[in-house]
């Protein structure tokens, strides 16, 4: 009996409720094999990679740490064009919730129309990062800053400044927006200058928060290495001026300079005129950013003269005293017919051919040396080859084949004609009578260093200078010759108190379609001092000057070479040198002392 009440209080659980227990598990395995598949799928397959790669993306940030642009520095560490830190707006169309409004807060911040700005922001196409406005005052990034509006910040990076302004612009050259050098030194060394920027990638939460970071993402800064050059930013600054006031007074199209060391070869300055400000490129044109001085080819007129007379004595061929009747001013040689300056010249001894600049004595000094000699001449100085100079666009000039010279050529190319040269030629040549004889490779970057000071590559010495004459045929050539044409010749107006100059005068007319151009002439001088032991080499080009105004080399370069040389002089603390009463005899006194074509 107790037993059947027992039995009748637990009774069996029913199969059905079995069966549905089962049922729900059976479910429940289902399911977590689904999801496993599911997640198998997601961590193996293609979608899984890019969800991967979304979560990464969205997990993830990467903080760039921007490298410094190396500095341009002169000789003596004068900062040239270098980077600064800048701040801009930026804005972030995909977290931007309203840029019509944001266009609207930022419009009068910035100084920009708010379409403007609307537009910048709707043209992003996809990006993260869009300029709105760089280089903003502390103030303006401070009021952005305190906006608050999602999805506009501020950035952080390096901006090229040129803190000269002008000065040597065609030399540097400028960088685009992204930094890298488009034209100049900036161009040409822009890998040196170039730095690496670093990196840090670091785990963020949801409002971009850092969770941590890792060191085996991290890329330290390597900042630019600086160049430094052989420019020297007061004499640069000194030869500009001088070009300037030249171009402007004679109102010149064009106008060039340039300062040499003759010892070495190094270059002092190298100035362009018309000038531009390598901060406001984009407002200059291609003619005021050429680097003339080493790409713009012209006849040298009579400064080629003392090349051809060196040759002619060092060969025997005259002494100084040689008498040259230049025939009063007319001389008929075979078709052609050559005329000399003012009056003319009767009879000239060889060193005031070249002292009062006659065409008619240098053409029978050229047929005396024959073409031969007269091209060996003229390829020896380095006319008709580059100069080695280590920048971009240099020009080698104009000189033909010797196969192609003719009788002309025999009485042209002693007066400078039919032969074209570059600035750089013209006075790299001209240092070799201030050296002895010596002809250097110009140089204008004398190293590239580390931020830290490390020199990473120095310029070497040309310890082998070419010899192009002999010792004793340059010091007569600049003692006497070249002296005596500041003293009494045709370049009396580069004479300047406290050290002798030595020089020569030069005016040629510009090649056109079908010859020369009417009225349309290049007058320039070669100069240097102290006259003893010289110290510096200067040329100064105007290029087409007013001619009603004045045109001759001697009287439109010749007191900027002065100028030049006396103030650089000056500033280098170079010793005054006694003035003599006069350096040789005066064997002829042109009524026209300036005059020279």
């Amino acid at each position: 009996m107790d037993s059947e009440y027992s039995a009748s209080l637990n009774p069996p659980p029913p199969i059905r409720h079995f069966r549905l227990e089962i049922s729900l598990l059976v479910v429940i395995i289902l399911v977590l094999v689904a999801l496993l598949v599911r997640c198998a799928f997601l961590q193996l397959g293609s979608v899984g990679a890019r969800c991967r790669d979304q979560a990464l993306r969205q997990q993830s940030q990467v903080l760039y740490l921007p490298s410094r642009r190396g500095s341009i520095l002169d000789r003596l560490g004068r900062v040239l064009a270098a980077d600064v830190r800048a701040t801009g707006v930026f804005a972030d169309p995909q977290i931007l919730s309203d840029p019509p409004s944001a266009a609207e807060q930022l419009s009068g911040l910035l100084a920009i129309p708010s379409p403007e700005l609307l537009t910048l922001i709707r043209q992003a196409d996809g990006r993260r990062f869009v300029w709105l406005k760089r280089d903003v005052p502390d103030s303006t990034a401070q009021r952005v800053r305190d906006l608050g509006i999602r999805g506009i910040a501020l950035q952080s990076y390096q901006r090229r400044v040129y803190p000269q302004g002008s000065l040597a612009g065609q030399l540097l050259g400028f960088t685009g927006l992204d930094g890298s050098g488009l034209e100049g030194l900036e161009r040409k060394f822009d890998r040196e200058l170039t730095g690496t920027d670093g990196r840090q990638q670091s785990t963020s939460d949801p409002r971009r928060r850092t969770l941590f970071s890792s060191a085996d993402t991290y890329r330290s800064v390597r900042d630019g290495a600086n160049l430094v050059l052989t420019i020297d930013s007061v004499i640069q600054h000194i030869t500009e001026t001088q070009l300037l006031q030249a171009c402007t007074k004679y109102q010149a199209k064009w106008g060039l300079a340039l300062v040499m060391d003759p010892s070495n070869g190094r270059i002092l300055a190298l100035a362009n005129w018309p000038s531009f400000s390598p901060a406001e490129f984009r407002t200059s044109t291609p003619q005021q950013r050429r680097n003339r001085c080493l790409s713009d080819v012209f006849e040298p007129g009579s400064t080629f003269k003392p090349f051809i007379a060196a040759k002619a004595l060092e060969l025997g061929l005259f002494s100084l005293d040689d008498e040259i009747f230049c025939h009063n001013g007319l001389y008929r040689t075979g078709s052609r017919t050559l005329r000399d300056h003012g009056a003319g010249y009767g009879t000239l001894s060889f060193e005031d051919v070249v002292v009062h600049s006659s065409n008619i004595g240098m053409a029978i000094v050229g047929q005396r040396l024959g073409n031969s000699r007269l091209s060996q001449a003229v390829r020896s100085f380095g006319f008709g080859q580059e100069t080695g100079i280590d920048l971009a666009g240099e020009s080698v000039g104009l000189v033909a084949p010797l196969k192609d010279w003719t009788s002309y050529s025999t009485t042209s190319i002693p007066m400078g004609q039919e032969v074209a040269v570059t600035g750089l030629q013209l006075l790299r040549a001209f240092c070799a009578f201030a050296n002895d004889g010596l002809l250097y490779r110009p140089t204008i970057v004398r190293e590239v260093v580390s931020p830290n000071g490390q020199v990473f590559w120095r310029q070497v010495p040309d310890e082998n200078p070419q010899r192009v004459l002999d010792p004793e045929v340059a010091q007569l050539m600049r003692r006497r010759v070249l002296a005596n044409v500041v003293e009494r010749g045709t370049g009396t107006r580069a004479k300047i108190s406290g050290w002798r100059v030595f020089g020569k005068t030069g005016t040629s007319q510009v090649p056109g379609p079908g010859g020369y151009l009417p009225d349309a002439f290049v007058g320039s001088f070669l100069g240097g001092a102290p006259l003893d032991n010289p110290r510096l080499c200067v040329l100064v080009s105007i290029g087409q000057p007013d001619r009603s105004i004045g045109y001759y080399g001697g009287t439109v370069a010749a007191p900027a070479v002065g100028s030049i040389l006396q103030q650089s002089l000056a500033y280098l603390g170079v010793p005054t040198e006694p003035q003599p009463t006069a350096l040789a005899p005066q064997t002829y006194s042109s009524s026209h002392p300036d005059l020279d074509r």
